[in-house]
């Protein structure tokens, strides 16, 4: 599998991106927030994770950064993304431990899927916090990403500065695939298992008669990812790619069955020296 991905990057058409330009003012607001949040916000990855050595992901030789490999798998086709997708590996039983710990790097990628993406919020994602090898937080920058109007993608360097804050507790378990469900098993009889994320913990909050749209505005997001069900396969060690479902009787979906969001994703494995990173903030990027 790790070679028909590298295949595919190869063969790939070279993309432009154009970088959105911001004010200083903005720019010396966010580097204020990434100094604030580094400094006061510390998380720890309990038992020997912490003392375990860390191998980073290694993006194919094309690229020059995890920056610059998020920007591509941003451009790809998302049928493309979705061959990847089903070939990739998933769990052979309900004990097989997730592919990836600690704070790791995640992008939304797929071409329609990233403007789709953007539109609903995703734009200020940024991974995801793993711990005990099953419960998880997610990794969010301080961009007003609703809408589609700025991502991530296009407001850091991700080097140089990528601040983030934990939020949005959710859990990891083994399932069986809803994507396969809705992809394979008419025409191939094929549906295997994948590992799920889950987030029946986040909590709504409730906006006061006061607040007006903002209120509703602010819940929103939290209710999206509560109504959401990840699935991830393993493309290569330290690579997983995801697909984003729309859990029954939740935000956006009123109805008795699963809907696929058409959002994917890929988390990456990157490291705090050659430790699993205890922090977002710490990520070698």
């Amino acid at each position: 599998m790790g070679a028909l991905l590298r295949l595919t990057l190869l063969l790939t058409a070279a993309f432009s991106c154009v970088t959105a330009q911001f004010p200083q003012q903005f720019s010396n607001v966010l580097s204020g927030l990434g100094s604030m949040m580094i400094d006061t916000f510390s998380s720890t990855i309990g038992g020997d994770l912490g003392y375990a050595k860390c191998v980073p992901y290694e993006i194919p030789a094309q690229f020059e950064s995890y920056q610059d490999f998020c920007r591509h798998l941003s451009q790809m086709e998302d049928e493309e993304v979705d061959n990847i997708f089903k070939e990739g590996t998933g769990p052979q039983s309900s004990y097989d431990s997730f592919p990836l710990q600690g704070c790791v790097l995640g992008c939304i990628i797929g071409k329609d899927s990233y403007e789709r993406g953007a539109l609903w919020g995703s734009g200020s994602w940024s991974g995801k916090c793993i711990r005990n090898n099953n419960e998880l937080k997610n990794l969010l920058t301080p961009i007003p990403s609703l809408g589609g109007a700025m991502t991530v993608m296009d407001t850091f360097t991700w080097s140089e500065m990528l601040p983030v804050t934990e939020r949005y507790p959710g859990s990891i378990s083994v399932d069986w695939s809803w994507w396969d469900a809705y992809n394979t098993l008419a025409s191939s009889g094929r549906m295997s298992k994948v590992w799920t994320l889950s987030y029946d913990d986040v909590v709504i909050p409730e906006p006061s008669p006061d607040d007006g749209p903002l209120g509703e505005l602010t819940s929103a997001y939290p209710k999206l990812v509560k109504g959401s069900r990840d699935e991830v396969r393993l493309i290569e060690p330290g690579l997983v790619f995801g697909q984003l479902f729309r859990r029954p009787n939740s935000y956006l979906n009123p109805l008795p069955v699963p809907v696929d969001s058409g959002i994917r994703f890929a988390m990456i494995q990157v490291c705090d020296g050659d430790r699993y990173a205890m922090n977002g903030n710490l990520r070698d990027l």
